[in-house]
């Protein structure tokens, strides 16, 4: 697998996992518009649904990083 297909599964499996985690918060919250509005804090996060989401943004970051290597080389 080359660099290109691999950040892009990388990063692309990062999006769906922070939604995940957005989802599993509104689900338990019952806030809904909180989707939405995802960058207003409303209702704290549970541990897991923060483990989540930051496994999330650290799989989007290991993307762009992809991105950024298959650049260089």
């Amino acid at each position: 697998m080359d660099f290109e297909t691999l950040h892009r599964v990388v990063f692309v499996t990062g999006i769906i996992v922070l939604i995940g985690a957005l989802v599993m918060n509104a689900a338990r919250t019952r806030n809904w518009v909180g989707l939405i509005k995802f960058w207003q804090p409303r209702v704290d996060m549970s541990p897991t649904e923060f483990k989540v989401h930051r496994s999330g943004v650290a799989l989007m970051i290991a993307g762009v990083v992809l991105s950024l290597l298959s650049q260089l080389l």
